[in-house]
């Protein structure tokens, strides 16, 4: 009779615990999901988000889509890595502050295979990305008009020391533009690739100041292969390297598909062709050799001076903002 109560007993607290490891692993399970180069129990993310997304917290995994409501605002600390599961995206409709550090870039990216981008929309606020990464977008295909990896509509963004790589889009392989108000300084814009039209830039109806940006093998399918201008309101495009872009149709460096030509100033860019290259340290590190043509060959008003006083460097190393190591390229080495 005791030995049976005792089976019974210790059957009985095998069940419990049994049901105790269930239940903790149900309740772990939708913060534990990680890629190979995750932290375990990174924060989930889905639905409206505002506030501040903090280091201690990140990696954060978006499994459906997020939304900066048009009364609320979003800070990431610098450090913070996003991953983006399949079809999900950002949207903004108040303000987005993604601000990092050269040593601890914001990372915006897929969990997985890729995701369907940022789009700040009717924006209430002035946005800022400064020393982020954007990388695997890839939108749907003939999704909406104007559609980039990054999509502004009637807002006002600043992008700066920031690598825009990796990406696929039907207008604008790594930013479309319209009716907005953008400044794209000193930021690498690599490899990115459009369906339609502008394998890097597409500015339709804006006011954008293009400063000193690195846009390198960027295409298109159809037409331009770096930068496309649609109806200028005023465009600013200075001290940029512009190389090794294609596009079927179009110029592959800067075209104006239509509108007033006189509302785009072009100053002081490298337009580089197949005969004449900028002297990158290499094909993924896109600072500039001690002998590049590209030394001191940027606008020469003080305004634009690199940052020891020197002429301006064209390209995303030169200029105010350019002492800048340009986090994320395979081969940079230690200064």
């Amino acid at each position: 009779m005791i030995r049976t109560k005792a089976k019974e007993v210790m059957r009985t607290r095998t069940i419990i615990l049994v049901a105790i490891l269930i239940c903790s692993c149900s309740k772990d399970a939708p913060n534990s999901i990680t890629d190979p180069g995750s932290v375990a129990h990174a924060t989930t993310l889905q639905g409206s988000v505002s506030g501040i997304l903090t280091k201690d917290s990140s990696p954060y995994n978006v499994i459906a889509d997020i939304t900066v409501e048009s009364n609320d605002s979003l800070l990431i600390e610098p450090g913070v890595k996003i991953l983006f599961f399949d079809s999900t995206a950002l949207f903004v409709f108040g303000q987005i502050t993604s601000v990092g550090e050269q040593e601890r870039p914001i990372t915006f990216t897929a969990f997985n295979h890729a995701w369907f981008g940022i789009n700040i929309d009717e924006s209430s606020g002035d946005n800022q990305f400064r020393y982020c990464e954007i990388s695997k977008i890839e939108t749907p295909y003939h999704s909406t008009p104007e559609k980039g990896s990054v999509t502004l509509r009637n807002s006002r963004v600043s992008i700066t020391n920031c690598i825009i790589k990796n990406n696929r889009a039907d207008d604008g392989g790594a930013l479309s533009s319209t009716g907005s108000e953008v400044t794209l300084m000193n930021n690498i814009l690599m490899d990115n690739q459009a369906t339609s039209f502008a394998g890097a830039i597409l500015s339709r109806s804006s006011v954008s100041t293009i400063l000193n940006n690195t846009i390198y093998r960027n295409s298109s399918s159809n037409y331009g292969g770096a930068i496309v201008i649609i109806d200028p309101v005023g465009e600013e495009i200075q001290n940029n390297i512009i190389h090794s872009n294609s596009s079927t149709s179009g110029d592959s460096r800067i075209a104006i598909f239509a509108g007033d030509a006189s509302l785009v100033i072009v100053n002081f860019n490298f337009l580089g062709t197949d005969d004449l290259d900028p002297d990158f340290v290499s094909a993924s590190d896109v600072r500039l050799l001690p002998y590049s043509p590209c030394i001191d060959q940027g606008n020469p008003a003080s305004e634009y001076n690199d940052v020891d006083g020197s002429l301006n460097d064209q390209g995303a190393f030169g200029g105010p903002l350019g002492d800048w190591r340009g986090f994320g390229l395979r081969d940079v080495a230690a200064d």
